[in-house]
């Protein structure tokens, strides 16, 4: 009984240290990019290279490297709840089709091709709201995008996307 208490507690002793080890690894890993949530928060340079993170998780999103969902990690609650609503519409009314879904707000497109994010620009920038523009590149077709971003118990959430290429302003068409 004794070995087997010994065994327990060293192997309970192991993974607290591998996890320590993890989190530690992590942690540096982010300090030494120089990506902090910190700079996120409060500098226009950090959002935007915040901004650029996201679109690059779009990308891998998209070409399936990934599997993420982008709306829950990178948007307001207010879109989230909003979006959850047009969800609900659409499987209460099948055969009737919702505009809002005819077109991918996140690449601008149906279908993705090598999303890139460039000439990210924070034009506004306050401790609760920011307004990035930035020119999306999808299947080598450029796009020119605003972001009105909120603070969200410190962590920036866009709360809508504005296509300005095209004029369409993708929290008006939701709420149509």
């Amino acid at each position: 009984m004794r070995k087997k208490t010994v065994r327990l507690a060293a192997f309970v002793c192991f993974c607290s240290l591998a996890i320590a080890s993890c989190t530690q690894q992590q942690g540096n890993t982010a300090n030494e990019t120089g990506n902090t949530e910190e700079s996120y928060q409060t500098t226009a340079e950090g959002l935007a290279k915040y901004v650029e993170a996201i679109y690059g998780d779009v990308n891998r999103e998209f070409a399936n490297e990934i599997q993420m969902d982008l709306d829950s990690a990178y948007c307001s609650a207010k879109w989230n709840a909003q979006l959850a609503e047009l969800h609900k519409k659409l499987e209460q009314n099948p055969d009737k089709p919702i505009d809002f879904f005819s077109v991918n707000y996140w690449i601008m497109g149906q279908d993705a091709l090598n999303v890139r994010a460039s000439n990210v620009e924070v034009e506004e920038l306050s401790s609760s709201n920011a307004v990035v523009s930035l020119d999306l590149s999808n299947f080598g077709s450029s796009t020119h995008v605003q972001l009105n971003m909120i603070n969200e118990g410190g962590e920036w959430k866009i709360d809508n996307f504005i296509d300005k290429t095209n004029d369409i302003d993708w929290a008006a068409i939701m709420n149509e």
